[in-house]
């Protein structure tokens, strides 16, 4: 008898990208990570509203984190771009088809970087089970 049930969502980590560090959050965001995302998108004014700010801090599902290190200051790690994603509709044959939302700080768009983390929020939604 064929085993039905499905299978175990692929683990996919933290990796280094062109000098950020791309971490995967989808559902396992931490309150610090999310506060991080709202003061990140408050301060670049890509969402001015609090509320919404919040609520898509819910919707983390990539981070990009850019390593500062300053000669006299610890080592220190800040978002530079992140990806949020909610469910848009489901089709009629029941796929979801998502609503994916990117920023990137204007310092931090480097070539390929927007497409790096469109791929792997694509692939980690592709291979998530849930």
């Amino acid at each position: 008898m064929a085993d039905t049930a499905d299978p175990p969502t692929p683990q996919i980590g933290a990796e280094a990208y062109r000098g950020y560090r791309l971490i995967p959050v989808y559902r396992d965001s931490t309150a610090a990570q999310r506060r991080a995302a709202i003061d990140f998108w408050l301060r670049h004014q890509a969402i001015v509203e609090t509320c919404l700010a919040e609520r898509r801090s819910h919707e983390l599902v990539y981070l990009a984190l850019r390593l500062n290190a300053a000669p006299d200051k610890p080592l220190t790690e800040q978002i530079a771009g992140l990806t949020t994603v909610s469910l848009g509709r489901r089709t009629a044959d029941g796929r979801n088809i998502y609503d994916l939302r990117i920023f990137i700080a204007p310092v931090d768009r480097i070539p390929f970087l927007m497409r790096e983390l469109t791929n792997r929020t694509r692939d980690l939604l592709r291979n998530d089970r849930h």
